[in-house]
């Protein structure tokens, strides 16, 4: 038995030794369990530039099991470039060698550190990414399959009181982004909370180094907890493909276009048009298309909390197709499809118009939240960012094969939230690429913006109508009082003519904003909000009010019949029956309200609130 044991431990031993020599491509490399302390190398990274440059390293030994089956080189950088700078984000992926053996990438590093102590992924480890199959689609499109029950999740109202589908905004962050993870201790947190943030860090990815040439992306981002870095370049950077060579900068095109973001690492190994870079995960996504960037590097900036490079990145080189634990994974040549954005920007006041244009990463995940910050930084620069400020915008999104989605909303506000602003135009997105029920593949989007400097909010305060008493065919007039945040009472009236089959009985009118009517809506007829395909979460999205209309509903309590999404009067059984059965088959439920009379009125004002007066719908003459 132990012989056979032997024997199979060779035998495993000699066919990942061939593996490995066929994925080196004639670089020698050296394995863990060859790997001393004391072992004295060197590390490869561009300081300055794309040309790569050599800083000593000396090996502290190996910490075995980091990650399940996984191991960790320890080593400290010894000269005195790297005792300078440190470990800087954007070094991730900086190939390390000894006796000019490829050891793995540089990769892991501690917060706050001071001395150049980190981490080294084993280069076997980083072959895995290479062998990585195919794997799913999901990840690779704008679109995707979702579980059925995507959107049959509880709307609510956010922090500035507006009605929300139960959406998540993914935002782009991830282990190799999130610039050192620390562990503290509950008596060291609560004895100094200002400096608990430094202690007990942990070994953690180094930070990508995620730069862009719009000096104020950074401060968008952050809001979303996402680091960013200034870029330097006075012109777009040019690349030549073979410039991609171990130990020069290379990145993730994240946006393209009027402005770029591009997450920054360093390539660890070449082999043809194939490399390996960063030594930890750009997202762990899996199987991708992410557009692959070169870079230049114009410094480095040494700090004790989060020292990165200033780099710029190139013009998109090929395709990151493999996004692992160990290793991003990418082929030099074939682009991959992006999403093309266009966003116009109009001063109400000036009636001036900028437009712009963006390539976004396609990704089932991040298209929606990137599709938003380009719309949302758009609006900023131009006009401002904070303060008074209302913003309308038209979405058109072209989605293969279906017709074109089309969406119109505002937002006013007192006190502007950029954030805010990203989510409102990210959020039809969201739903369209996640639908639940079949693959939407966005084959451009365009959002038309138009902004003032000033607040347009307005609270419904009171009604009132002409008389109390109606016959089915006759018109009430209707006086809404409003309040605009800017102070006084505005008064408009509105002919609201009761329909001719309307039985007698008691009745509500009601007059809503856009969120006051959601919610009642939510509340009257549940399973308007159940979307059961494609169609239902479009009817969804394009059926909600906008937030500059007025909604007055002439309704009465009831039970009534709904089958799916339509709601159906009280009618004889035999009426019901083909309606029932026309409708599809839906599943049935109630609604607690019938609906009458449904109108809607365009205002200027942003709308919110509810009030309501009781009537009473006499007989019809005869």
């Amino acid at each position: 038995m132990p012989f056979r044991s032997t024997a199979w431990a060779c035998v495993v031993a000699l066919m990942l030794a061939v593996c490995l020599a066929e994925l080196s491509a004639g670089v020698e490399i050296m394995r863990v369990d060859q790997i001393k302390p004391g072992m004295k190398g060197y590390c490869l990274t561009a300081f300055s530039g794309q040309k790569p440059e050599k800083f000593s390293i000396e090996i502290l030994g190996v910490m075995r099991r980091f990650d399940p089956q996984s191991d960790v080189i320890l080593f400290i950088g010894t000269d005195d470039r790297i005792r300078r700078y440190g470990i800087l984000g954007g070094m991730s992926g900086s190939p390390a060698y000894i006796d000019g053996k490829l050891i793995g990438a540089l990769a892991l590093a501690w917060f706050a550190e001071k001395e150049p102590i980190g981490g080294i992924t084993p280069i076997e480890e980083m072959f895995r990414a290479l062998k990585a199959s195919g794997g799913s689609e999901a990840r690779r499109a704008s679109g995707g399959l979702f579980r059925a029950k995507a959107l049959n999740l509880e709307p609510y109202l956010d922090e500035r009181g507006r009605f929300q589908l139960p959406i998540r905004l993914h935002v782009p962050l991830a282990s190799a982004t999130a610039g050192g993870q620390v562990v503290v201790s509950e008596k060291a947190a609560a004895q100094n909370p200002a400096f608990s943030g430094l202690l007990g860090a942990r070994l953690s990815p180094i930070p990508l180094c995620f730069v862009s040439s719009a000096p104020r992306l950074a401060d968008i981002l952050s809001e979303f907890g996402v680091k960013g870095v200034l870029s330097a370049a006075s012109k777009p950077v040019k690349a030549d493909p073979d410039s991609l060579q171990p130990g020069s900068p290379v990145g993730v095109a994240m946006v393209t276009g009027d402005l770029d973001w591009a997450g920054i690492g360093t390539v660890t190994y070449r082999d043809g048009k194939t490399i390996l870079a960063f030594g930890h995960p750009m997202f762990l996504a899996g199987s991708v298309r992410y557009p692959m960037c070169g870079a230049v590097v114009h410094a480095g900036l040494p700090s004790y909390l989060y020292g990165f490079k200033i780099a710029s990145a190139s013009e998109v080189l090929g395709e990151i197709v493999q996004d692992r634990w160990a290793a991003i994974a990418g082929k030099i040549g074939k682009k991959p499809p992006m999403l093309p954005v266009s966003v116009s920007v109009t001063d109400q006041e000036a009636q001036k118009t900028r437009r712009l244009h963006f390539g976004i990463m396609r990704d089932r995940f991040f298209l929606p939240f990137l599709t938003g910050v380009v719309g949302a930084y758009s609006v900023w620069v131009y006009q401002a960012a904070s303060g008074e400020m209302t913003v309308d915008w038209d979405i058109s999104v072209e989605v293969k094969g279906r017709p074109v989605v089309r969406l119109k909303d505002s937002y006013s506000d007192f006190d502007f939230s950029r954030r805010a602003l990203v989510r409102y135009l990210a959020q039809p997105l969201i739903a369209i690429v996640e639908n639940g029920f079949e693959e939407a593949w966005i084959e451009s989007v365009s959002i038309d913006c138009n902004v003032k400097q000033a607040v347009d909010l307005a609270n419904i305060i009171s009604i009132d109508v002409d008389k109390k008493s109606v016959a089915p065919g006759e018109r009430l007039r209707l006086c809404v009082n409003i309040s605009p945040f800017e102070g006084g009472i505005i008064s408009r009236e509105y002919d609201v003519k009761v329909p001719r089959s309307c039985q007698p009985g008691t009745a509500e009118l009601m007059v809503f904003g856009a969120d006051s009517y959601q919610m009642w809506e939510r509340i009257r007829a549940k399973a308007r909000f159940v979307a059961r395909s494609y169609d239902d979460v479009i009817r969804i999205l394009t059926e909600a009010p906008s937030h500059r209309e007025l909604i007055v509903v002439l309704a009465r309590k009831a039970s009534v019949q709904m089958v799916g999404r339509e709601t159906f009067p009280k009618l004889p059984a035999s009426a019901r029956a083909v309606l029932s059965s026309a409708a599809s088959g839906g599943i049935k439920s109630k609604a607690t309200f019938e609906v009458i009379q449904k109108s809607v009125f365009e205002t200027r004002y942003d709308i919110s609130g509810k009030q309501k007066v009781q009537i009473r719908i006499k007989r019809r003459k005869v």
